[in-house]
């Protein structure tokens, strides 16, 4: 894949001294392999890149930014829905389309990135309670909650204390 970043009439290309400018032919504008590397450009140079937007060559599709993330284009995000065949990656249950979010599988603050490769289906609440935690660390979250209420409710039962010991030797 690659894309370029247009408002629709001129494409963004780098002077050989480095410098932002305009042409109106596709060909001449400068090629990114991926939406991070379009998305750092255009906020390198906001002045010179307003209202432009990144356009995958291939397929045409385009990649807006909002509050500095990309936003996902229709098509990719049923594209993400389809390959999670319509189910949170978290929790597993099942979501429509309209409601589903997108979440950064390693979040953009822990270094994560845009791409495709580092996003994933989510439902709304799964996403929230994830928020910026690596996919090990909300593991081990959801694991020691589920532990602790599962001990607070059903300590004093027998196949909680089996449940647990084997529990136990797992982690």
């Amino acid at each position: 894949m690659c894309y370029v970043l247009t408002n629709g009439k001129y494409y963004i290309k780098i002077t050989k001294t480095g410098a932002v400018a305009k042409t109106d032919k596709e060909e001449e504008a400068r090629m990114f392999l991926t939406t991070e590397k379009a998305k750092e450009r255009l906020k390198k140079a906001p002045g010179k890149t307003k209202g432009y937007y990144i356009l995958d060559v291939g397929n045409r599709s385009k990649y807006y930014l909002s509050n500095g993330r990309i936003r996902f284009p229709r098509e990719v995000r049923k594209s993400i829905y389809h390959a999670a065949e319509g189910r949170c990656a978290l929790c597993g249950r099942e979501i429509g389309y309209r409601t589903m979010t997108l979440d950064h599988i390693k979040p953009l603050g822990a270094g994560g990135t845009d791409s495709i490769e580092n996003i994933q289906c989510t439902c709304g609440s799964c996403n929230l309670f994830k928020g910026s935690v690596l996919p090990d660390d909300f593991m081990e979250r959801i694991t020691s909650i589920f532990l602790y209420q599962m001990e607070r409710r059903y300590k004093k039962e027998v196949r909680w204390k089996i449940a647990k010991q084997i529990l136990d030797g797992m982690v």
